[in-house]
């Protein structure tokens, strides 16, 4: 620090510009104080007031003017010329000021609109806003000259310092960062946790791969997606919560049964532009003549080297550790009816659970040798327009067929139903390749997670002489309210999800889940299952449509079935498999 305080405070140029600011500064509030009776409070109030309506002027200068690419007016064009000259230096102290210019128009419009406001109040007020200019001076300087490691001083220097670097277009605060927070110009916020005050001096690194392996690197691998689509009004980000329990081995009960592991890739100025999960399950690791790996959770920039290698480090951990000759992906670390499959059509904003990506993805799939393994289709289903008189005609009759009789979930009996699913569920997926049966722990934390938003009478159980034959799970959309709370879901957040949950509601349900045990397929139980839950969506009028998701292109008996009750198709999804 004393190095810093030399260079900066005993430069002439910075000496007398601060010195001239606090003789300002002083006079005013001398003389504001002596010729009128102003209350201590008020006037203190006064001068904090000058201060914060600085720290605006100062982000708006910024943002609005100083970083203007060119001008027709010759006053404008020298005060750009003299910020640029800031960039290309940015350590020469005399170019750390604002122009005494732009400080002198401003200082003097600010005065006129304040006595126009607040009469006698106007001289502390202007003072308070001097003051704010002289901090900025201070602390831009030493934002320049001095890189602490603390905390909250590295966050400062951070974000002035991508600022120049990285992002010219984002971090335009140099007192506080509020109105980069209000105008949403903060610089990418995982950038944080790789600036270090030595990158101003060393060379910069080629691509790396770094292995996930502590908090900060996980933030890292959570943050990613930020940067990624940040002009993409379509993406709605993943709960970040759930993503860190799926690689969390005390929560995710997969890892009794298989192992993980994550990467980043970060690029020569420190950035991180992608990210990758690659994961075994060793009850499906045997797939016919294949020992097959997966990978999932794969994000990464328009560039096909970057996203090579982070293919090529998944890949190469699964060969080296677990001898696999095929991999599939982008798949999850557990149930497949979360972040399973690439969005190759539809790319709307998805429904909770449902992954989305740039269209470009696919192009690094395919080059990389990867081939569609089979297409998760979705389909939609408008609740604003009657079930077909055919559909509605069998429904109806199964519905009452005295043998059947059908149920909605109630949390009072979760160990009945519980039971009853994993009956249900465990018979009816046995015949397609590959399967395992799910566990109690599985469908319990699902139940978990689910309850804060379930309806109830959403989810339908049929029985036949009362033996579980049937079930459909389908649940609200909370990503019509998650996309207002930023991927993560602390206290603040919570506040704004029942706000919205309660100001705006749910307009779409997700079909997550429906089953038939064999013995009673193709008898109509599917449509009696769906036309149950139906009545009980259109008794809740704000419910406008249904998302019926996903259906593998396989399942042409449910296909079938969705064509005749109405849907139409959504989305497409893939999941790829690469020989090896």
């Amino acid at each position: 620090m004393t190095g810093a305080f030399r260079r900066v405070f005993l430069n002439s140029a910075m000496i007398s510009h601060l010195g001239m600011l606090f003789l300002l500064i002083t006079s005013l509030v001398l003389f504001s104080l002596s010729r009128q009776e102003i209350p201590i409070f008020l006037g203190l109030a006064s001068w904090i007031l000058g201060w914060f309506l600085w720290t605006f002027t100062e982000y708006s200068l910024n943002r609005w003017l100083l970083h203007r690419t060119e001008s027709s007016i010759p006053f404008v064009r020298s005060i750009l010329k003299y910020h640029a000259q800031h960039h290309n230096e940015p350590e020469n102290i005399q170019y750390m000021f604002i122009h005494p210019l732009i400080v002198g128009f401003s200082g003097a419009i600010f005065f006129g609109l304040s006595f126009l406001a607040m009469g006698k109040y106007a001289l502390l007020l202007t003072s308070g806003f001097l003051l704010g200019y002289m901090g900025f001076v201070i602390l831009h300087a030493l934002k320049h000259h001095y890189t602490a490691t603390g905390y909250f001083v590295k966050a400062f220097w951070q974000n002035h310092f991508l600022h120049h670097r990285y992002y010219p277009d984002h971090g335009f605060g140099v007192t506080i960062s509020l109105w980069d927070f209000v105008f949403k110009s903060l610089p990418p916020k995982h950038l944080f946790n790789i600036i270090e005050p030595k990158m101003m001096k060393v060379a910069e690194p080629d691509l790396a791969v770094m292995e996930v392996n502590d908090r900060i690197s996980e933030a890292m691998f959570l943050n990613v997606s930020e940067s990624i689509y940040r002009h993409d009004r379509s993406w709605i980000p993943f709960l970040k919560s759930e993503i860190v329990n799926i690689f969390n081995p005390s929560v995710n009960p997969y890892f009794i049964h298989g192992e993980a592991k994550r990467w980043i890739l970060v690029n020569e100025s420190g950035e991180v532009i992608g990210r990758i999960a690659a994961f075994v399950n060793f009850q499906k690791i045997d797939q016919e003549n294949h020992r097959v790996g997966c990978i999932g959770f794969f994000e990464c920039v328009a560039d096909q080297p970057a996203a090579f290698l982070l293919f090529d480090t998944a890949v190469g951990w699964l060969v080296e550790n677990f001898n696999v000759t095929a991999v599939d992906g982008p798949v999850n670390f557990g149930e497949n009816d979360k972040y399973w499959g690439l969005l190759i059509s539809g790319f709307t904003p998805p429904s909770y659970g449902m992954s989305y990506n740039h269209p470009y993805y696919r192009k690094f799939f395919d080059a990389y040798g990867f081939t569609i393994l089979y297409k998760q289709l979705t389909n939609y289903l408008d609740l604003q327009k009657p079930l077909p008189e055919r559909f509605n005609k069998i429904a109806c009759r199964i519905v009452n067929n005295t043998q059947y009789h059908f149920r909605p979930f109630s949390y009072k009996e979760t160990d009945h139903f519980v039971s009853d699913f994993l009956t249900i569920y465990n018979k009816a997926w046995a015949s397609f390749n590959n399967f395992q049966p799910m566990s109690e722990a599985v469908v319990r934390k699902s139940l978990a997670e689910l309850k804060p938003i379930m309806e109830e009478d959403f989810i339908w159980f049929a029985y036949a002489d009362n033996k579980p034959i049937g079930l459909l799970l389908s649940v609200p959309d909370i990503n019509e309210i998650l996309k207002y709370c930023g991927g993560e879901f602390n206290t603040w957040s919570k506040i704004k999800f029942v706000y919205y949950k309660y100001q705006k509601g749910f307009s779409r349900m997700r079909v997550v889940v429906m089953g038939i045990v064999p013995e009673f397929q193709n008898r109509g139980i599917e449509s009696a299952l769906i036309l149950e839950a139906y009545k009980a969506a259109k008794k809740k009028q704000h419910y406008k449509h249904v998302e019926l998701s996903w259906v593998g292109d396989f399942n042409q008996k449910m296909l079938a079935i969705h064509k005749a009750m109405g849907a139409v198709e959504d989305k497409e999804h893939a999941t790829f498999r690469k020989i090896l």
